[in-house]
C-alpha cells in the first residue's frame, strides 16, 4: 500500500513571519505627450549644484524588533502559533491514519485497502489545503497589520530622527549594515516613544527600562 507524504506545514508557515514592508514608491508624474528636450545643437543645462552637508549624521534602528514588539505585531504572531496548532493537529492526525493503515495491510481486504488509500487522499488533500489557507490568511493579516503600524510610527520616526539631527536613517537588517556604534542604535528609544510604559515592561522587561531610564538621567 502506498504512503502518502505528509506536509511540512509548520516550516512553510514560518516562511511568511512578519517583515517590516518598505513604503510603496510614489506615482511618477504622466509624461508629455510631445517629448521635450534641449534645442538641436544647444548644451544640455546644467545639474543644480547641491553642496554636501559637513558631518553628516546617522542612526540606525531595527524595525522588525519594533514592529515584533507592537500591538500589530503580537497579533500576528499570535495568529501564526494558532495556525500552527491546528496544522500539527491535522498532521497528527494523518500520520496516525497512515500508521494504522501500514499495520492493518497485511489482513485488510482489497476493498478495504482501497477505501483506506482513498481516506488517506482525502486527508492529505484536506491538509494541503489547510496549510494554504493559513497561509493566505497569515499573509494578508500581515500586510494590513504593518500598513496600519506604518502610519503610526512613520512621525515618530520623523521626529525623532530630527531631533538627533540625522541626515538618515537606517534599518537594519535589511540596509546590509556591517558594523555601526552602538551608540548610534536608535531602537529602543523609537519603542519606548512608540509605546506606552506598560507596554515596554512587556516587551523590554523592568529591569532594561529601569536602567534606560537611569541612563536618560
Amino acid at each position: 500500500m502506498r504512503v502518502f507524504a505528509v506536509a511540512t506545514a509548520l516550516s512553510v508557515l514560518l516562511a511568511v513571519a512578519p517583515t517590516f514592508a518598505q513604503a510603496p514608491a510614489q506615482t511618477p508624474p504622466p509624461r508629455p505627450s510631445v517629448p521635450v528636450g534641449p534645442a538641436p545643437g544647444s548644451a544640455p543645462a546644467p545639474a543644480p549644484n547641491v553642496p554636501f552637508p559637513a558631518g553628516v549624521k546617522y542612526g540606525y534602528v531595527n524595525l522588525e524588533q519594533v514592529f515584533a514588539g507592537s500591538a500589530e505585531g503580537q497579533r500576528i504572531q499570535t495568529l501564526i502559533q494558532t495556525k500552527q496548532n491546528e496544522l500539527q493537529a491535522k498532521q497528527k492526525a494523518f500520520q496516525d491514519a497512515q500508521q494504522k493503515a501500514q499495520s492493518q495491510a497485511s489482513v485488510m481486504s482489497d476493498a478495504a485497502k482501497a477505501q483506506a488509500q482513498a481516506d488517506l487522499e482525502r486527508q492529505d488533500k484536506d491538509l494541503q489545503r489547510l496549510l494554504e489557507d493559513a497561509q493566505t490568511e497569515v499573509q494578508g493579516a500581515q500586510q494590513q497589520a504593518q500598513a496600519e503600524w506604518q502610519r503610526r510610527i512613520q512621525p515618530v520616526v520623523e521626529k525623532l530622527s530630527q531631533e538627533k539631527g540625522l541626515h538618515f536613517l537606517l534599518s537594519v537588517p535589511d540596509s546590509g549594515l556591517v558594523w555601526a556604534d552602538p551608540s548610534i542604535n536608535l531602537t529602543e528609544e523609537l519603542l519606548r516613544r512608540g509605546y506606552s510604559e506598560s507596554d515596554l515592561e512587556k516587551i523590554l522587561g523592568g529591569n532594561m527600562l529601569r536602567v534606560m531610564e537611569e541612563t536618560e538621567d
